[in-house]
């Protein structure tokens, strides 16, 4: 029996603030930002705003220690919905091991920023009847296995261009992989989502 897949509606009459520039991406991403006398304040905010606004439900893949299996539960997660028919974008969150692009075969390859955003890396395997849209640090790092060395203002502003300035479209569901333990990439990403469709997997055993 063939299964009925319902698929996430936005809503059009939500108050939802986009920046006054109509780019889809960070200011630190625009060549105009030397120039733009706008107001960049509220920018990073009502960016985030605006994608969350196209997001039906956030699934967090996380657990307090390294090597349990998120990214893989997150990687398979986006999968399986994906060949369910729900449109699925997968957020690799884990800076200090951006992986998640290696599951789907995307690794080594990089990304283009149009206006609308940062455009993810899309996957689509014979058996999925839909894609799953992917975003990682691991598309901007010049080798695969290239160090991560950032203090948490860096990660704060990485945080908010996974959620912002990635052009994701109107999403189903939202996987995002989780780095290892309650730090400043958690802490950061649930003040962005409160008041979000939000739930979690815990993944405590390998």
């Amino acid at each position: 029996m063939e299964q009925k897949v319902v698929t996430f509606t936005p809503n059009p009459n939500s108050a939802v603030n986009k920046p006054d520039c109509g780019y889809g991406h960070a200011c630190s991403f625009c060549k105009e930002e030397a120039t733009c006398t706008r107001d960049k304040s509220n920018h990073n905010k009502q960016l985030s705003e605006a994608r969350l606004a196209q997001i039906g439900q956030i699934i967090i893949v996380l657990a307090n220690k390294g090597g349990v299996g998120k990214s893989t539960v997150a990687a398979n997660l986006a999968a399986g919905l994906a060949r369910r028919g729900f449109r699925v974008g997968l957020g690799d969150a884990d800076i200090h091991g951006p992986n998640a692009a290696q599951f789907f075969g995307q690794q080594g390859e990089r990304v283009k920023i149009t206006a609308r955003g940062i455009r993810p890396r899309r996957y689509r395997s014979p058996d999925q009847q839909s894609e799953v849209r992917i975003g990682s640090l691991g598309f901007f790092l010049p080798e695969t296995d290239a160090p991560v060395v950032w203090r948490d203002a860096y990660k704060f502003d990485y945080i908010h261009h996974l959620v912002g300035s990635y052009d994701w479209g109107e999403l189903d569901f939202w996987v995002i992989d989780m780095p290892p333990g309650t730090g400043n990439e958690l802490i950061t990403l649930c003040d962005i989502l409160e008041g979000s469709n939000l739930s979690a997997v815990l993944v405590t055993t390998p």
